[in-house]
């Protein structure tokens, strides 16, 4: 679909790298798919407490215990100490990897509806946010405990931060040929942080672990995401439901009730 953005003439689309050959914004072969983390700080803290953060055995005089974080009572004991900010010092979040990969797409924006007999160009306003998904269950103080938690010890692993969210928004000019239904969708670039979550309690002289799986935007520079146009024909319904009252009527649909059926045509926005 048709002329490109203002954004895009400068080459980026929200923000990113312009897109080449796999249309991804910034091509492919480029970056890794997994990144190894330098846990020198963090180990360096677990061991001086008194256990291996390798073997996950005590190093002296104190308790290495395995927990699942999902359970109620290690969420609990997690709650407590994330909401205080001298606990929270307690907790670190300790990555054994770092994996990149494509979002699934979805509809940003509004779809415009060409019932005329020419192709028809329009602007096209969108937005999308993303968010870090981590699977537990917090309450609104101790997830803004955990995200200072997840951002400090990321920061000392990979030596860029983590966005715990993070909105992209923009204009894309694109163009409907005649009869046919336009919208873009967009695939963000997302990282996955497998590791653990340790918790080191003084006074108990124990240490807690448990796994942990962390997905969030992209941060270490690579394209941020994917933009598409798509485009479809009107079926004789919609023509009917659209198109009726007046032949050079253009409708916008809200992206939210764009269709995502089989036959429609992609066009990467490079």
């Amino acid at each position: 679909m048709g002329r490109r953005s203002a954004a895009q003439e400068a080459g980026t689309v929200g923000g990113a790298v312009p897109a080449q050959a796999d249309h991804r914004e910034g091509g492919a072969g480029t970056w890794p798919e997994i990144r190894l983390p330098d846990n020198t700080g963090i180990d360096e803290r677990i061991r001086g407490f008194g256990a291996d953060p390798a073997t996950k055995q005590p190093l002296k005089s104190v308790s290495v215990d395995r927990v699942d974080w999902t359970r109620s009572d290690a969420r609990s004991l997690l709650e407590e100490c994330l909401k205080d900010s001298k606990w929270r010092k307690a907790v670190l979040v300790r990555s054994e990897r770092l994996k990149f990969w494509p979002g699934g797409f979805k509809a940003v924006g509004d779809a415009v509806v060409n019932c005329t007999g020419s192709p028809v160009g329009r602007s096209v306003g969108w937005s999308q946010t993303v968010s870090t998904t981590h699977g537990l269950t917090l309450s609104a103080s101790a997830s803004v405990g955990f995200e200072d938690v997840l951002t400090a010890s990321f920061s000392m692993s990979y030596s860029v931060s983590w966005t715990v969210s993070k909105t992209f928004t923009d204009t894309t000019a694109v163009t409907v040929p005649s009869r046919h239904m336009g919208w873009l969708e967009r695939s963000p670039t997302l990282q996955t942080l497998e590791g653990e979550i340790w918790m080191l309690l003084d006074d108990a002289k124990t240490a807690l672990w448990g796994s942990a799986t962390i997905t969030g935007q992209a941060t270490d520079g690579r394209p941020e995401g994917m933009l598409v146009a798509k485009e479809r024909r009107l079926s004789s319904d919609e023509e009917k439901k659209w198109c009726t009252t007046r032949q050079e009527h253009v409708p916008v649909l809200p992206a939210a009730l764009v269709p995502m059926l089989d036959g429609t045509t992609t066009t990467p926005r490079d």
